[in-house]
Formats: structure tokens, C-alpha cells, sequence
């Protein structure tokens, strides 16, 4: 090393050794660490923002002396944590896992546990890997330590608390749908293929929430699927090469081939339809066969 930068390596070893005036001993300077905080941050449908856990997040970090800004945060958009229990199958639930198993984190902060988790048996499985690896956990319903015996009993109670709430939530929402349906009352802003959405903002239909009615042309596309001795990959690639589109416009995959009546929605419209034997209102387009399938199909209609 050469004595330029051997002096310029002094100097600046010497400018990092504040003096203690009083002792008149140098104290060295801690290194500095990579930052080890994080926080996580879901919501489950695109509808919702993060924006009030991020301000919660803010406060609870303030008293622990923590910037919220310094953190590393990991926000999963448009994410159940009833279809994705496993928080590794979420996008930035799997990223956060890696960097732990890294021993990437030393502290994780959450709005609440059930933002982690709504399945006691996923929840212990990430209790366990904090465990392992020394992560502290914080939120606004959970003070605990996961290190101790203590800390585990609370967590574990919050997480069948978060569990038993999905559950109730989700039974109600059953409910709630099923009576929809049982009143023609739309579920979803897009119907499922083979009906249609009649009368929405007209107080006559519902209230202005519309009716569900049957869209027979489509109704025709389903019946062919049905008849044909094929896989649903197969089916797909049939619709998409004769330019039949899905509901939304998009082109046919195998799991959208076999949703294709097989669906819970489905199910109860074709059994409340199943004595129709001709459209329930006139269709706006003259019924037609569609040249592009089978015309031996539209010869049963």
C-alpha cells in the first residue's frame, strides 16, 4: 500500500474516534449494521389500500424508536390469506421468508396478525421459522415475545381469533350469496359465462342492482363443450382457434374450459333454469348458429 493511502486510511480512522475529553480515551465508533427491520402489509382485493396500516405501522415503530422509512416493506396487493394461507405461495410473502431464512430481519412489524395469517396451522409454521432464525414480532394486537412460552400462547390465541373471524366472515358471505342468487341478484360485476347482467341501474331489477338472465348463445358454447369426448386443453384450443371468446374478451385456457358450469354459481343457476327450455325475454341478436363449432350441435336447440 502506498503512504498516501496509507496516511488516508489514519486519517480517516482517526476522524471515526471521537475523543472523550473527560478520560482522554479514544472510543470506537460501532460499525454500522445493515438494516434489519421489516415490516408486512397485505390486502385482499384491489379495491383496498395499505395506506391505514401504513400509518399504524408508522406510530407502532415510533415507539419502539424505529423509522418507518428505514424499513424494508414487503406489501402483497389483491392477496387473500384465506386462498393464500401459505404466506410463501404470496409474492412478497415469499420474498420476506427468504430474507429471514437468510437472517435478513432481526424485527417484523404488522398491522395485525391476521394481515400474516387466517390458519392457525400456517400461523404456528411461521411462529416456529421466527423462532428459528430470532425474528421479533410486533403489532397492534400481539406484544409478545415468540421466544417464550408466554408470547407462543398469545400468538396462537390471535391466530384462532384471526381464524375463527375468516370463518364466520366467509359463512355469511355464503349466505348472503346464495340468497343473491336464489334472487337473481348479481354476485360479481361480470356474470359467469352463459348469463347475462339485465336491468342494472333500473330500480325495477333489484333495486337498481340488476337480474341475472340467461345468455343463450353462450348457452350454446357450453353445451357443445359439454358434448365433446375431449380434454379441456383441447376444448380451449377449438373455442380460441375459432375466435370464441370468454366473458371478459380473453382467450380460452384449460381451467376456464372447466369452470364452464362446474362452479358453485353455475350450479345453482342451471338448476334454477333447468325447466327453460326457450330464452326467458327476447334476445337482442336473431338466434344463430355458430358456423365456426359443429353445426350438428345447434340442430338439438
Amino acid at each position: 500500500m502506498s503512504d498516501a493511502l496509507l496516511n488516508a486510511c489514519n486519517l480517516l480512522e482517526n476522524e471515526c474516534q471521537p475523543i472523550d475529553r473527560e478520560l482522554g480515551n479514544t472510543v470506537p465508533m460501532p460499525l454500522l449494521q445493515p438494516e434489519t427491520i421489516a415490516t408486512y402489509q397485505r390486502v385482499s382485493s384491489d379495491e383496498q389500500s395499505t395506506s391505514m396500516q401504513a400509518d399504524w405501522l408508522r406510530r407502532l415503530m415510533l415507539t419502539h424508536d424505529l423509522d418507518y422509512e428505514n424499513a424494508q416493506h414487503f406489501i402483497d396487493e389483491d392477496t387473500s390469506a384465506t386462498k393464500y394461507g401459505d404466506i410463501e405461495r404470496r409474492p412478497q410473502g415469499a420474498k420476506l421468508v427468504n430474507l429471514i431464512k437468510k437472517n435478513g430481519i432481526s424485527k417484523l412489524f404488522v398491522y395485525r396478525l391476521d394481515r400474516l395469517f387466517r390458519d392457525s396451522a400456517f400461523a404456528m409454521m411461521f411462529l416456529k421459522l421466527l423462532s428459528k432464525y430470532n425474528v421479533e414480532l410486533y403489532s397492534s394486537d400481539f406484544a409478545g415475545n415468540v421466544a417464550s412460552a408466554d408470547g407462543r400462547f398469545q400468538y396462537g390465541m390471535q391466530m384462532l381469533l384471526a381464524e375463527r373471524e375468516s370463518g364466520v366472515l366467509g359463512e355469511r358471505v355464503k349466505d348472503k350469496m346464495s340468497q343473491n342468487l336464489h334472487d337473481l341478484i348479481p354476485n360479481y360485476k361480470v356474470p359467469p359465462y352463459g348469463w347475462d347482467i339485465i336491468g342494472k341501474g333500473d330500480p325495477r331489477y333489484n333495486g337498481g342492482k340488476g337480474q341475472i338472465d340467461i345468455n343463450w348463445h353462450e348457452q350454446m358454447v357450453i353445451k357443445w363443450a359439454k358434448e365433446q369426448n375431449l380434454s379441456n386443453a383441447k376444448i380451449a384450443d377449438k373455442l380460441n382457434d375459432r375466435n370464441i371468446t370468454s366473458k371478459t374478451g380473453k382467450k380460452w385456457s384449460p381451467s376456464a374450459v372447466y369452470r364452464l358450469g362446474n362452479n358453485e354459481t353455475q350450479k345453482e343457476l342451471y338448476d334454477r333454469f333447468a325447466s327453460q327450455q326457450y330464452p326467458s325475454r327476447p334476445i337482442q341478436y336473431p338466434f344463430r348458429p355458430l358456423q365456426n363449432l359443429d353445426d350438428s350441435h345447434y340442430s338439438k336447440y
